[in-house]
C-alpha cells in the first residue's frame, strides 16, 4: 500500500495544449474485430429470413416466422432446399441483389430553371444545377426543406461533348459557378479529361478546380497549357463531378443549404476550339446536346456459390474440427469477390454489397423496438490486407410523405485476425425506428488498399463468406432502445497534472479521444445511439467512492446540481442531443438519433448549451463513478436501461480516477501498491472483461489492486497504460507510475494496440530506476503481446533487454498442434513454485489455435539478463517455452523482476470438462497468487511504504558503452529552461543535445557520437549533464568503436 501525507504534496500543474476536430467523418471508418457473441439476442424475438412471394404486395419478401424464438427462425441459407419450410425462391441469390456502391445511379445533375430552383440560377432563366429541387427534397423527407439541397454519399458526374485538340492550338475555358457544400468534406471538381487511344479509355489529366463551402465567382483556364506537354493531338472533354460523404447535408439537416450543391452557367471554350453554352436551350431536367451523365464503377462481384468448390476451405479454422457444432455453414454461401482474378479477388476499387429482399414488418410495427442482424461468417481478412466487411440497413417510410431512408450503418469496418467461422450479431436497434414498416439489410465488402498502400499487403483471398442470415425483431412495446460502442464509454483516468496529489483532478473523457471540446462533442463526452422520436435519454449515476481530497463545497455539481451526491445515492440528469463541431471549430450541429452527456435544456441543472453533467477537472483520485443510461418515450413511464436492469438490478458501467486513494486514518492517504492494466477491453470471456475476472480472483486471494481499463483497444487509440505524447490521455505519467510497486498488464488476444512505444519507454524507466530494497515487478500476459513487441525496433529492445525473452512464433503454426485445451506445466529450476497446481504445476489454456493464437518464447541472451524458463506447452509436440521470468538486482543498482507469458492467463482452466469450456477458471486465482508471491513479494498483506514526491532526474544512458548511438532519458518536474550537454574528460562541451524551455514530463534524446560540427568523436569516456530548474546532474558514458 502506498501512503502520502495529505498536507505535504507539492502539486505540479501541466497545462495541455490539445487540438481536436470533431467531424462526422471521424466516425465513418473505425476498424474493429466483429463483435460475435456465441448467443443470439434473448427472446421473444421474431426472426425473418428466406424469400417468399407476397401476393398482396406482388413482390418477393423475407418470409415471416410463425412464432417467436430462435427455434422458429426463418433464415437465408441459400441451400437449394430452402430452410424451415420456406423453399428456395428460385430467384438469383434467393432474391438478394448485388450493388456496386461506387455507382450513383440517381440523376441530380441537369439543367433547371427559375421555376424549379428560383434565385439559384446564376444568369438568365436556366443554369446547370447539381442538387434536388425543393419539391424533390420534400418527397424524399429531407431534414432541411429551405430552398434546394443535396444528400449524403453522392457521386454525380456530368461530362461535356468531346473536343479535338491539335498541337499548337490555343484553348481557353470560362464558366461561372456558385457552390454551397459542407466545408472540408463535400467537393465539386472540374476536371480536364483526355482520351487514351491505347487503353481505349478516358483518363483524368488534371483537376482544374475544386470547390467546398459557400463560394461563387467566375473562372478561366488556358487548357493548352495542360494539353501541350502531351506533344500530340488528342481528344478532350470537361468533367464536372460532385462527391459528398456519409453525413452533414440537407438530407440529414446537419449542413443546410439554399442552393446546394452547385450551379454552373455561361460555359465557353474560345480560341482554336469554340463552344458556348448558356443552358437556356435544354428543357428543365435535361442536359445540353452531347453532354451526358457518367457513373463510376468497379463492379458487382456478389454471387452464391457451393461451399465445397471454394478455394478457401472452412477447415482453415481449427475450431471447425475441434469444437462440435462450431460452424453451421453448409451447401451454398453468399460471396462478394471477383473470381476472374484469382490472385487478387478483391480489386482495390471494390465497394460492393448484397441487399436483402424487403423485410415487411407490418405485423410488428410499433412492437419491434429491438432489431438485430444475425449471420454466420467465414473470413480470412487480416487487417494488413485492407479488405473489410460491413453491414447496412435502411427503412421505410421515412416520413409522413413516404420515402426511403438512406443506407444506415455504424460506420465501422470489420476484419478478422485469422481464418475464422463465427456468428456475427449486430444490434441495429439504434438505427431503425420502431414504427418502420419495411426494412432492407445488406452485407458488404470494401477494399482500401488504394487508400493505405504504404501498409497494405496487396494480398487477399475470396473470403468473406456469409451464410445463415436472419433479421430479428422484438422487445418491449413501450420503450425505445439505445445502444453504445465500447469506446463511447468513459475511460479510467489518472490526474491530468501528472502528479499523485490527492486534490489533483482528471477529465471525464471517453475511450474514443481525449481532447477538451468547447462546446463538448463526440470524443469528449459519452455518446449513445437511438432511433425513435420523440424520446428522451437520461444518465443515471452515483459516486460509489469519493476521493479523500475531493472538495465538495464550491462546485455547483455538489452544491446545486446534485446536492448530497457524495453520499453514494443514485442521481439522474437528462442528456442533450449530440453535436459535432464544424470545420470552423466553433459552431456545432445537432446529430439526430444520438445523445451526449451534457444537460438537456429541460433539466433543472441546465445553465448553458454544452454543459457537461460530469464536468472535466473536478473529480480527484479515489473517485469511482458508476452509471447506467436509460431511455423512454417523452411522457412515457417504462424505461429501457443500458446496461440492462438499472440500479439495484443490473451491473453498472463505471470509471475511476486513479490511484484509488483512501484516508489512512493518520491524516494522509493510501492506495494499493498493485496496478492491473487491462488492455483487452472487450467482453470476451463469458461476457466479462478480463479486468473484471482478474479483480474477482485477486479479491478471492486477499489482494487489493487498482484496475485500469483500456477500453476499445486499437492501434490508434491513445488510451494506453501510460501518458501519451504531450502529456495528454488518461494514462499514468512516470510520476504517477512510481506510486506503484507492482504492475500486471494483460492484453488478452489484442494484436494491434496492446502496448505502445510510450508504454514500453515509461515501464522501462519505472523498472530500471527502481533502487528500493523491495523490487518493483512487471507481469505481462497476452496471446500476441510478444509478437507485437517483436514487430518494432523499440519493442524488440524492450522484449529482449527488459523482459529478457524472445518471440519464437505462434505455437500452433510452428508445431501444427491444434489441441484445444492445451496442457501447460512448470519447468524444473523455475523461480515460481505453485504447489496448489501440482509439482510441477499444470493447467490448460482454453482455445489454442481456435480463436486464440498463443505464442512460444525463448530466453534472451542480452547483457544484464537473468532469465529463466518457467512453464512450457506440454502437448504431444516437442515442449515449447510459454513463460519467462527475469530478476535484476545488485548493490545500489536497479532492483526489479519481470514475468512474461505467451498466452492470456485469463484462459487458464482446470481441464475437468473438456471442449469447449476446458473446465472451470478457478486455477486463475491460484496461478496469480503463485506468480505474485515471487514477482512482488507482497503476499496477501499489502506492502506499506512512504511515497517519495516525484523529482527531476537524469537516467542512465542506454546502451552504455555505446556504438554508435545511445538514448538518454530524463524527467522534468518543474517547468523551465532545460539543457542536456555532452562533455569530454577535459570538461569541454562537445555536443549540445537540448537547450529549450520544457514543461513537466518525461523526455529522451539520442546521441549519435558526433560533436556539434557533425564529426564522429573518438572512443573514450565522456559525460552527459542535465540542467533544469533546481537541478543539475551528470553521468558517465563510454564510446567503443
Amino acid at each position: 500500500m502506498r501512503k502520502i501525507p495529505l498536507i505535504c504534496v507539492a502539486l505540479l500543474f501541466v497545462f495541455l495544449q490539445l487540438t481536436f476536430s470533431a467531424i462526422a467523418e471521424d466516425i465513418d471508418r473505425k476498424i474493429m474485430v466483429p463483435d460475435c457473441p456465441d448467443a443470439v439476442p434473448s427472446p421473444p424475438m421474431y426472426y425473418y429470413g428466406g424469400t417468399a412471394w407476397d401476393a398482396v404486395d406482388s413482390r418477393w419478401e423475407a418470409a415471416a416466422p410463425s412464432a417467436p424464438g430462435w427455434g422458429n427462425r426463418k433464415m437465408w441459407t441459400w441451400n437449394s432446399s430452402g430452410y424451415a419450410g420456406t423453399p428456395h425462391s428460385g430467384e438469383n441469390m434467393d432474391g438478394w441483389t448485388g450493388v456496386d456502391a461506387l455507382v450513383d445511379a440517381a440523376d441530380h445533375f441537369k439543367v433547371q430553371s427559375t421555376a424549379e430552383i428560383g434565385s439559384c440560377v446564376i444568369t438568365g432563366n436556366k443554369s446547370l444545377f447539381c442538387g434536388k429541387t425543393n419539391a424533390e427534397c420534400v418527397a424524399q423527407c429531407y431534414a432541411d426543406l429551405e430552398g434546394t439541397g443535396y444528400g449524403n454519399l453522392w457521386n454525380q458526374i456530368v461530362v461535356t461533348e468531346t473536343y479535338s485538340y491539335t498541337v499548337g492550338d490555343s484553348v481557353r475555358l470560362d464558366y461561372s459557378y456558385a457552390n454551397q457544400t459542407e466545408p472540408g468534406h463535400d467537393f465539386m471538381y472540374v476536371i480536364l479529361e483526355v482520351y487514351d487511344t491505347v487503353g481505349s479509355r478516358w483518363e483524368n489529366l488534371d483537376t482544374l478546380a475544386s470547390y467546398d463551402g459557400e463560394v461563387s465567382g467566375s473562372e478561366y483556364f488556358y487548357l493548352h497549357s495542360y494539353l501541350m506537354p502531351l506533344g500530340k493531338d488528342v481528344d478532350f472533354r470537361i468533367k464536372f463531378q460532385f462527391k459528398s460523404d456519409s453525413g452533414a447535408s440537407d438530407q440529414d439537416g446537419l449542413y443546410s443549404t439554399t442552393c446546394g450543391a452547385c450551379v454552373f452557367d455561361d460555359y465557353s471554350l474560345t480560341g482554336d476550339v469554340v463552344d458556348f453554352e448558356t443552358f437556356e436551350g435544354p428543357a428543365p431536367g435535361e442536359r445540353p446536346t452531347n453532354w451526358m451523365k457518367l457513373e463510376e464503377t468497379c463492379g458487382d462481384f456478389s454471387s452464391v456459390e457451393h461451399i465445397g468448390g471454394l478455394p478457401v476451405p472452412l477447415a482453415l479454422d481449427p475450431c471447425v474440427s475441434e469444437v462440435p457444432g462450431w460452424c453451421e455453414m453448409a451447401d451454398s454461401v453468399l460471396l462478394l469477390c471477383d473470381f476472374s482474378h484469382p490472385t487478387y479477388p478483391h480489386p482495390v476499387c471494390q465497394d460492393n454489397y448484397a441487399a436483402s429482399p424487403i423485410i415487411d414488418l407490418s405485423g410488428h410495427v410499433g412492437t419491434s423496438h429491438g432489431k438485430y442482424i444475425v449471420c454466420e461468417t467465414f473470413a480470412d481478412c487480416p487487417l494488413s490486407d485492407y479488405v473489410f466487411m460491413y453491414w447496412k440497413a435502411r427503412y421505410a417510410p421515412l416520413c409522413q410523405s413516404g420515402g426511403v431512408s438512406e443506407w444506415l450503418t455504424d460506420g465501422y469496418l470489420y476484419y478478422t485476425r485469422d481464418a475464422t467461422c463465427r456468428r456475427w450479431t449486430v444490434d441495429i436497434s439504434g438505427y431503425i425506428p420502431s414504427d418502420a414498416e419495411r426494412v432492407q439489410i445488406a452485407l458488404g465488402v470494401i477494399s482500401l488498399c488504394d487508400e493505405n498502400y504504404a501498409y497494405c499487403t496487396y494480398a487477399c483471398n475470396e473470403t468473406p463468406y456469409f451464410d445463415n442470415v436472419t433479421f430479428g425483431v422484438g422487445g418491449p412495446v413501450s420503450i425505445p432502445h439505445i445502444t453504445m460502442k465500447e469506446f463511447d464509454y468513459w475511460q479510467d483516468q489518472f490526474a491530468e497534472d501528472s502528479t499523485l496529489g490527492p486534490t489533483s483532478t482528471a477529465d471525464t473523457r471517453t475511450a474514443y479521444n481525449f481532447a477538451d471540446i468547447e462546446p463538448p462533442a463526440f470524443g469528449d463526452s459519452l455518446v449513445c445511439f437511438g432511433s425513435d422520436d420523440p424520446m428522451e435519454v437520461w444518465l443515471e449515476f452515483r459516486m460509489a467512492k469519493v476521493g479523500p481530497g475531493q472538495d465538495d463545497s464550491t462546485h455547483a455539481f455538489f452544491t446545486t446540481w446534485f446536492p448530497g451526491v457524495t453520499g453514494g445515492g443514485w442521481y439522474n440528469a437528462r442528456m442533450d442531443t449530440a453535436e459535432y463541431t464544424d470545420a470552423s471549430g466553433v459552431s456545432t450541429y445537432p446529430i439526430w438519433g444520438r445523445w451526449m452527456s451534457t444537460f438537456h435544456e429541460d433539466d433543472p441543472g441546465f445553465s448553458y448549451e454544452g454543459q457537461e453533467i460530469l464536468p472535466d477537472d473536478l473529480f480527484v483520485p479515489g473517485t469511482r463513478i458508476q452509471y447506467f443510461l436509460k431511455s423512454r418515450y417523452v411522457g412515457g413511464v417504462a424505461w429501457y436501461h443500458l446496461p440492462a436492469g438499472g440500479p439495484g438490478v443490473g451491473i453498472p458501467e463505471e470509471f475511476e480516477i486513479l490511484p484509488m486513494m483512501r484516508a489512512d486514518g493518520e491524516g494522509g492517504v493510501e492506495w494499493a501498491s498493485l496496478l492491473v492494466a487491462d488492455h483487452f477491453g472487450q467482453r470476451g470471456n463469458s461476457g466479462q472483461r478480463n479486468s473484471e475476472r482478474i479483480a474477482l480472483h485477486l479479491a478471492a486471494q486477499g489482494y487489493t489492486s487498482d484496475i485500469y481499463n483500456k477500453l476499445a483497444p486499437t492501434q490508434n487509440m491513445k488510451n494506453g497504460l501510460v501518458r501519451w505524447q504531450g502529456a495528454s490521455g488518461p494514462g499514468a505519467a512516470i510520476q504517477q507510475m512510481v506510486g506503484y510497486t507492482d504492475c500486471i498488464l494483460n492484453a488478452g488476444d489484442v494484436r494491434r494496440g496492446s502496448v505502445s512505444e510510450r508504454d514500453a519507454n515509461i515501464l522501462e524507466i519505472w523498472l530500471v530506476d527502481s533502487t528500493e530494497t523491495v523490487p518493483r515487478s512487471l507481469w505481462m500476459s497476452g496471446d500476441q503481446l510478444c509478437a507485437e513487441l517483436n514487430n518494432y525496433g523499440w519493442g524488440q529492445d524492450f522484449l529482449n533487454t527488459i523482459l529478457c525473452a524472445t518471440f519464437n512464433g505462434v505455437y500452433c503454426d510452428q508445431n501444427l498442434d491444434y489441441t484445444y485445451c492445451l496442457p501447460v506445466k512448470g519447468l524444473g529450476g523455475g523461480r515460481i513454485i505453485c504447489p496448489i497446481l501440482g509439482d510441477p504445476e499444470s493447467y490448460v489454456i482454453q482455445g489454442n489455435c481456435c480463436l486464440r493464437k498463443v505464442t512460444q518464447l525463448g530466453l534472451s541472451g542480452s547483457g544484464g539478463c537473468n532469465a529463466v524458463a518457467e512453464v512450457e506447452y506440454d502437448s504431444q509436440m516437442p515442449p515449447s517455452i510459454a513463460a519467462v521470468s527475469n530478476a535484476v538486482s545488485g548493490g545500489g543498482g536497479s532492483n526489479y523482476r519481470t514475468f512474461v507469458e505467451g498466452y492470456d492467463f485469463c484462459l487458464i482452466r482446470d481441464d475437468v470438462l473438456g471442449i469447449p469450456s476446458c473446465g472451470a477458471d478457478t486455477h486463475i486465482g491460484d496461478w496469480m497468487k503463485c506468480v505474485l508471491s515471487w514477482t512482488s513479494s507482497i503476499g496477501v498483506a499489502e506492502r506499506p511504504g512512504t511515497m517519495t514526491p516525484p523529482a527531476t532526474s537524469l537516467h542512465d544512458a542506454f546502451p552504455n558503452p555505446m556504438n554508435p548511438t545511445a538514448t538518454i532519458r530524463f524527467t522534468v518536474v518543474t517547468p523551465g529552461r532545460v539543457t542536456l550537454k555532452v562533455f569530454d574528460v577535459s570538461g569541454r562541451v562537445i555536443r549540445t543535445l537540448m537547450e529549450e524551455a520544457m514543461g513537466a514530463g518525461e523526455y529522451s534524446a539520442d546521441w549519435n557520437g558526433k560533436n556539434d560540427r557533425g564529426e564522429q568523436v573518438a572512443s573514450g569516456v565522456f559525460f552527459y549533464q542535465l540542467e533544469a530548474p533546481g537541478y543539475r546532474s551528470a553521468k558517465k558514458i563510454v564510446i567503443l568503436q
